[in-house]
């Protein structure tokens, strides 16, 4: 647990300067001269007494502001010290305040629970300040069937667990064989604190980040899991993908193949691959086909911690209502699907708000003599003027920039799949407008 706020003692709201609190098991210090004392949602030892948080700071004489957060210590050979990798933090509108003028406070009156302001329950996830998150994505997709496919006729149409272990590659000078094959009857890892690994599967009941169980996830083929692994050099870790057979309740499942995914296998920021799957004796069994994504810390100094907008809207709220491209495209490759007012005109912004459209999305580039205009693509395709022939004109495709605005109005704009219907258009279906008489 650890706090920040709007004064130096406090960070300045800087993710990079957060206060760790310490946990307080019986009371606290009466020689502090000002304590915070908070209590997480897990806040039950296993006698049953409370655990709470706690932190003393000489604060300056003027009303501070301030907010929790969970953080994870994070280690790495690359760093000196240990920093801390954000999970999750408060994100009320207004953060919890200390005012200018406090008398003395009893530990009673200063208890809070995180998360919980002004009788509202807001937290968040926090973003990567030192970190890097790398998704590995187990889904059927448009290219790709099942991701997990076993060779062997025993272990067809049977349910799978899979856990995912992220392990620190050594690659300079030799390795010391440290460790022992058990086999199938092989235990589970133990989960650790850092590398921080979670799951978290597109259903509405388990789709939020979650650490894993002993053995891992129950497997569905037709669900989209994602494993969440945040660590601080994606260059030095591998990541190690048991398998267990489904068992009985009561049962210990059996360890049937595990796969390796190496640092080398994540080729791009994001992309496919795909790995075998091996025994325990070595032979291969099937294969693993992953998706997957690295997420790269924000640069130093680029967010706050005063304020998020993330969730700013009520639960309550139903959307806004933004027309694209005013009233909708009109250059589908079906007439009968397109708008009936030509995209990215006044006329067709003028319609969306009549429909009740809250706001309009547009596109707006510039000319050759450098004026705005309200223009979807980078070129415009001009067709060259010719008496016969007019299913299938030459196009000459010209950039946009290339052009003054007196060229581009000019031009003559039509849809070849639905050139009649636009024959007899109003004047304020001019074809790129300015973006002044737009707005």
């Amino acid at each position: 647990m650890c706090i920040v706020g709007s004064c130096p003692e406090l960070g300045s709201w800087n993710p990079h300067r957060i206060i760790p609190l310490e946990k307080v098991l019986n009371g606290l210090d009466e020689s502090c001269t000002f304590s915070w004392n908070t209590e997480t949602e897990d806040n039950q030892t296993s006698e049953g007494s409370e655990v709470l948080w706690s932190v003393s700071l000489q604060l300056p004489l003027q009303e501070v502001q301030y907010r929790y957060c969970i953080a994870v210590s994070a280690r790495d050979e690359s760093l000196s010290e240990p920093v801390f990798a954000i999970k999750s933090w408060e994100t009320h509108f207004c953060p919890r305040i200390v005012p200018a003028k406090i008398e003395q406070n009893h530990a009673g009156d200063t208890i809070s629970k995180f998360g919980v302001s002004l009788g509202q329950h807001k937290v968040e996830a926090g973003w990567l300040v030192y970190d890097s998150a790398v998704q590995l994505k187990l889904g059927i997709s448009k290219n790709h069937a099942d991701p997990i496919v076993f060779w062997r006729k025993r272990y067809k149409d049977r349910k799978v667990l899979v856990k995912v272990t992220p392990l620190e590659l050594k690659t300079e000078g030799l390795l010391e064989d440290t460790t022992t094959d058990h086999g199938d009857s092989r235990a589970a890892l133990a989960t650790t604190a850092w590398p921080l690994v979670e799951v978290a599967v597109l259903k509405e009941d388990c789709c939020t980040f979650s650490r894993q169980d002993q053995f891992g996830l129950l497997f569905n083929a037709e669900d989209f899991t994602t494993f969440q692994c945040r660590l601080i050099n994606p260059k030095s870790i591998a990541y190690l993908f048991d398998f267990y057979l489904d068992t009985s309740p009561g049962e210990i499942p059996r360890l049937i193949g595990r796969s390796h995914l190496l640092p080398s296998n994540l080729v791009n920021n994001f992309g496919v691959t795909t790995i075998p799957i091996t025994s325990s004796q070595h032979s291969p069994i099937g294969q693993l086909t992953v998706h997957y994504m690295v997420v790269k810390p924000m640069p130093l100094g680029a967010s706050d911690m005063s304020a998020s907008f993330a969730r700013y809207w009520k639960e309550t709220w139903t959307g806004l209502e933004v027309g694209h491209r005013g009233a909708g495209n009109s250059y589908h490759s079906e007439p009968k699907s397109c708008a009936t007012i030509r995209e990215n005109t006044i006329a067709s912004f003028k319609y969306a708000a009549e429909m009740g459209a809250d706001m309009v999305e547009t596109d707006v580039q510039l000319s050759k003599d450098l004026v705005p205009v309200i223009y979807h693509d980078f070129h415009a395709c001009i067709a060259l003027n010719r008496k016969k022939d007019q299913e299938a004109p030459d196009l000459l495709e010209i950039p946009i920039k290339d052009l003054t605005l007196a060229q581009l109005q000019a031009l003559k704009v039509g849809q070849f799949l639905a050139v009649e219907a636009r024959k007899n258009e109003a004047p304020q279906t001019i074809h790129l407008p300015r973006i002044d008489p737009a707005l």
